[in-house]
């Protein structure tokens, strides 16, 4: 039997060490700071007057998260916490060594972007005829960088800033994605979470070449796991946001959809849906521009890529070098209805076969989505198996005997990146695409054995508990 004595000293010793923890988050904190402000005197491309404003937000992440892993319970012990300082510095500090980089995207396009929308009087740039093929919400981040009339490689940064802390937003996403399977093996969403942040692709997407897919991807991630957690309004709201932020938000859709049929989420909430797209439409709508207009930005896209695959390992690089032109439309039409019929088709089967389907199944059909979808669509960009890349390492930690899976879909992934960057790649696109179609297959056949047993067993009226 424990004192009362005992017990009033352990409470002690645990505010004490919530005392220490925050002393540690400070600290750490701080000494980030100066290795930031080190590492930029380093780089001598920043103008100096910008450069304690740089190291001040970047550094202001790295607090961010601390204090977001102090508030859960992975902040309950110092030595974890202090575990987390040091990784989360390391991780940080990588991306922020590939910073100084200049893609020619932003170079060509992003840069003249912002030169054009420092002309437009305040948020003007979004009522107008505007050449740039993003949507409302990241203009808005654009111009709101752009008015800061900050030099060239000042906003660079400020905008690859943004598609850092969704970085850190899809590998939390992706930690409770595992911690929702290993509930009380923390240290295993823990190491998940990390190891996201070391996928090649994740790190050059946004710090490296200056892209924003880690946006649409982050809120993906998020919505799935609301959506596998039963948390129907949060699936909802973070899916009409990454589908206004980027179109290649369908990835996710036949994930929601199939939610959607087996009451994981509630129709009554999908208004939530509409109007947290439109929420984020608001400066646009704010400017004059009128729904139609808005609503054709992504109409207007989808034109703009007249190949069938841009250096990216899919189904139309088994059949031709994957820069033919697309004359008569006959194969890009058949590529978007042997999407959908193939969506369909997934939806179908998790709604007929429902009772069967634990939560494991549901990742399964999602990470198998998200390869099959950009594989079977045509006009495709070298970087969009962003989404399933980072589903892949949650499938990895959950299904550790077909951990193999996850490497074959990032190698894929970084040969389209490393061929794009540095017009160097590891294998033939060929290989690769035939590579990402066996994994497909054996998902499949996965998913079937599994459906199948669970079957049988519920035929021979044993019974089985198929919540993980």
């Amino acid at each position: 039997m424990i004192s009362q004595e005992q017990l009033m000293k352990y409470d002690k010793l645990i505010k004490h060490e919530k005392k220490l923890c925050l002393v540690l988050i400070l600290f750490a904190w701080l000494l980030f700071f100066v290795v930031v402000f080190r590492l930029y005197g380093s780089m001598g491309t920043v103008v100096q007057q910008t450069k304690p404003m740089l190291c001040m937000v970047y550094s202001l992440f790295y607090l961010g998260m601390l204090l977001l892993f102090y508030r859960t319970k992975y902040g309950k012990s110092i030595y974890t916490l202090a575990v987390i300082a040091v990784l989360l510095a390391i991780l940080l500090a990588m991306r922020f060594t590939v910073l100084p980089f200049v893609s020619d995207d932003m170079a060509r396009f992003i840069w003249t972007w912002m030169r054009q929308m420092r002309r437009f009087d305040g948020f003007s740039y979004l009522a107008s005829d505007f050449s740039s093929n993003y949507n409302i919400p990241y203009l808005t981040i654009m111009i709101a960088i752009a008015r800061l009339q900050f030099d060239r490689i000042t906003s660079f940064f400020l905008l690859k800033y943004v598609s850092i802390a969704f970085d850190l937003a899809a590998a939390w996403f992706v930690m409770k994605l595992v911690e929702h399977f290993y509930p009380k093996r923390h240290v295993v969403a823990l190491f998940a979470f990390f190891i996201t942040l070391c996928v090649p692709t994740l790190l050059l997407n946004g710090s490296y070449w200056g892209q924003c897919d880690s946006i649409y991807v982050a809120l993906g991630i998020g919505s799935m796991y609301y959506g596998l957690t039963e948390c129907s309004r949060r699936c909802y709201l973070l899916g009409g946001m990454a589908l206004a932020f980027k179109i290649q938000t369908v990835f996710f859709l036949p994930v929601l959809f199939f939610f959607f049929l087996t009451n994981k989420i509630r129709f009554r909430d999908c208004y939530l849906f509409v109007l947290s797209y439109l929420a984020l439409m608001t400066p646009a709508f704010l400017t004059g521009k009128s729904l139609k207009a808005t609503l054709m930005i992504y109409m207007n896209q989808t034109g703009e890529i007249s190949i069938l695959s841009e250096g990216f390992p899919n189904l139309y690089m088994l059949f031709t070098d994957g820069g033919k032109r697309v004359v008569d439309g006959i194969a890009s039409t058949f590529g978007i209805l042997l999407t959908a019929l193939l969506c369909l088709t997934v939806c179908a089967y998790a709604y007929y076969y429902v009772k069967y389907l634990n939560h494991a199944a549901y990742l399964r059909l999602a990470l198998l989505v998200l390869l099959l979808v950009p594989y079977c669509l045509p006009h495709m960009h070298d970087r969009y198996y962003l989404a399933a890349d980072l589903v892949s390492v949650a499938f990895a930690f959950v299904f550790t005997k077909k951990w193999y899976y996850c490497p074959v879909i990032l190698l894929a992934s970084y040969n389209s990146y490393s061929f794009y960057l540095w017009r160097f790649y590891l294998w033939h696109y060929r290989y690769f695409a035939f590579a990402i179609l066996l994994v497909m297959i054996f998902l499949i056949k996965d998913i079937v054995e599994e459906t199948k047993t669970f079957y049988e067993i519920d035929s021979e009226g044993k019974g089985r508990e198929h919540e993980v």
